[in-house]
């Protein structure tokens, strides 16, 4: 009965998330259809584009060495190249409804070296939040220059601040629970692990400098795609910056969708088309389209092929050389990336 429970919820939310995507594939399209792009405003430059995807592995390697280093604080030995393939590797598992398949493929991976559920588990789930919760603050630090147009009075600007504080609250709420939950254990009940203050704050610095790399792709990006010069600017970077930040971030939250698929795209094309239009005229809205879609082309491309790399230097590494795991216990749950 429970397993037929779970296969219907995960239908239903499989169900859901393809409608979404259909209906922002549509309106995109309609998008494209209504702003029809120039002759050879699209102009691949292929450098470019690779520099980009280069940004996004570095970003990622950063997060991946923030999840080492909370398994570290745990009493964990395993090896950083050993952590950081299970980080990657289990990125495919936020392209099924729920994205709980990231956490449980990191678990299934990491296992094998003696690691236990709950060190993963919390490892996994606070280096999500931390990251998330770092572009966050960036959205909300850099709103202005995101090319979001709010009316006076306009809810959607609280709902974007609201949107950007979730991770936060998580990270609140988390630790919150780990709190009460201390306090009521039995005896014999193991104590669930809890990062440090000091450790959350180095981690939300990471981040922000991974934050910072995405933006950067993001311009890469734009750059590799258009045939005009973008000049690079203070205002013109915060605006990428805080464009990739709160698109990615709605993604996260959008949890029935696979990846953030959908949702991702069509807030940064809106604030894409707003950015480039000084520079790119009526073009802007048809180029920002293809922009976001080739952005997650990019981006899963070379996520998927070094995922695959590490998982060939994983296989033809000797099993002496992996090294002595430390088994932590205790309970917590929560969310995984986006």
């Amino acid at each position: 009965m429970i397993v037929t429970r779970r296969r219907a919820a995960l239908a239903l939310k499989t169900l859901l998330g393809l409608l979404v995507v259909g209906g922002v594939a549509w309106h995109l399209g309609k998008l494209l259809a209504d702003n029809p792009l120039r002759a050879g405003a699209v102009a691949p430059r292929y450098g470019y584009l690779a520099a980009a995807g280069v940004l996004y592995l570095g970003c990622h390697t950063i997060w991946g060495t923030f999840f080492y280093q909370l398994l570290c604080k745990q009493g964990s030995s395993v090896g950083w190249l050993t952590v950081l393939r299970a980080y990657f590797i289990s990125q495919a598992g936020k392209y099924v409804p729920g994205k709980a398949w990231v956490l449980l493929l990191r678990v299934v991976i990491l296992r094998r070296t003696g690691l236990s559920t709950t060190a993963i588990g919390v490892a996994g789930i606070y280096e999500t939040l931390t990251s998330m919760a770092a572009g966050a603050m960036i959205g909300a630090l850099l709103l202005p220059w995101s090319g979001l147009v709010f009316a006076d009075g306009s809810m959607q600007r609280y709902a974007i601040f609201g949107v950007a504080g979730l991770p936060v609250g998580a990270i609140l709420l988390n630790r919150l629970a780990v709190r009460v939950a201390r306090r009521f254990r039995g005896p014999d009940q193991a104590i669930i692990p809890k990062p440090p203050f000091w450790l959350l704050v180095r981690g939300l610095l990471q981040a922000s400098v991974g934050w910072l790399l995405l933006g950067a792709s993001l311009h890469l990006t734009v750059i590799g795609l258009s045939d005009v010069a973008l000049p690079l600017t203070a205002d013109g970077s915060a605006g990428l910056v805080v464009a990739n930040a709160i698109a990615y971030i709605s993604g996260f939250v959008a949890i029935i969708l696979p990846g953030g698929l959908g949702v991702r795209e069509e807030l940064l094309q809106r604030m894409l088309g707003v950015q480039l239009r000084p520079t790119l005229g009526d073009s802007a809205t048809g180029f920002a389209v293809v922009t976001a879609f080739a952005l997650r082309l990019v981006w899963t491309l070379f996520e998927a092929a070094f995922s695959v790399l590490l998982w060939w230097v994983g296989r033809v590494k000797s099993p002496s050389q992996a090294a002595a795991p430390v088994v932590s216990t205790g309970t917590l749950t929560g969310a995984t990336h986006g």
